[in-house]
């Protein structure tokens, strides 16, 4: 069966020699760069999905299988890449006294010097989040799920500031007997795509004006049993305060910001109400250990601590 094809208007990532390198929509404005070369991304449609491509002349080449052709461990793509490889090794004197592993490594760097190799794929949020396009990072958007204690009945209100990430996420776990209210601001505005299935908003969500609220149209909003504020560029305690009054008892809250004194005033707004329990405050941070093949020293790949959380429960 064949891959599926690129379309005009399709947004795609590329990785660059198996880096990611950027995230890129079809057309005949934007385009892609594979480390001093550029190509026109209107130039990618009917190309295919999750196959590696070569940039030759600003033109994409698909790429053959691997062969191993006397010894010299290369892969043969094509003639002129053929003769790209006997050129680099006949460059190099110390080519035939290098292990194999030193070889492939020594090939491999030269040739993304001259030709680099691209790989088209479907962008998700990982590749967002590695971009910086999203504003969050995985690990905090699965953190801020689970201590919102949401469910497929719940109601929750939301304000977020993450292009509609957590709007989706959030409307792909409730059903139809949940509820999800979106709480947007124009000072400054907040943009929410909706990335639901069929591209259509759901019925179960209402929008509302937060700069709109006062205590004569809160009475007719629909109390909330989880409340996820997730904003950057004005105060969350505020929206809090006001939000707070759509409460239910035991209603999870959960609070997320990139500057440690907005999520202090919460915090100090928690205390001094005695109506909260169990009341938490932590940063995020994520470590993975990799070690490479043939490697004895390991590699640390972290996130730093870019967002602070605190989460409460409303008790009455």
């Amino acid at each position: 069966m064949d891959s599926e094809k690129i379309k005009n208007g399709d947004k795609i990532v590329y990785f660059v020699d198996e880096e990611c390198s950027g995230i890129v929509e079809v057309n005949n404005c934007s385009f892609l760069r594979a480390h001093k070369k550029k190509l026109k991304s209107s130039k990618l449609a009917g190309m295919s999905y999750n196959v590696d491509y070569e940039l030759v002349n600003n033109e994409l080449i698909s790429l053959c299988q691997t062969n191993i052709h006397n010894n010299e461990h290369c892969i043969e793509i094509n003639d002129s890449r053929k003769r790209i490889v006997h050129q680099i090794i006949s460059d190099n004197i110390t080519f035939q006294s290098k292990s194999v592993f030193c070889q492939e490594k020594y090939i491999r760097k030269k040739l993304k010097q001259k030709r680099p190799v691209l790989n088209l794929k479907k962008p998700t949020f990982n590749h967002f989040a590695k971009l910086n396009k999203c504003l969050i990072y995985p690990q905090v958007l699965a953190e801020i799920l689970y201590y919102s204690n949401i469910t497929y009945n719940s109601s929750v209100g939301l304000v977020e500031q993450t292009k509609g990430l957590l709007t989706a996420g959030i409307s792909e776990k409730i059903t139809d007997d949940g509820f999800l209210q979106v709480f947007v601001g124009n000072k400054p505005k907040i943009y929410n795509k909706w990335c639901t299935i069929n591209q259509k908003k759901p019925t179960n969500v209402n929008i509302q004006d937060i700069h709109m609220l006062d205590e004569s149209n809160l009475s007719n909003l629909k109390k909330i049993n989880s409340l996820v504020i997730v904003v950057q560029t004005f105060s969350p305690c505020q929206i809090l305060k006001i939000l707070s009054k759509l409460t239910e008892r035991m209603c999870q809250i959960v609070v997320c910001s990139n500057y440690l004194s907005s999520i202090q005033e919460c915090y100090n707004y928690f205390l001094n109400q005695n109506t909260y329990t169990n009341i938490r405050m932590w940063n995020t941070m994520c470590r993975k250990y990799q070690v490479l093949p043939n490697r004895t020293r390991p590699m640390l790949d972290s996130t730093p601590i870019a967002f602070y959380l605190i989460s409460a429960t409303c008790v009455y």
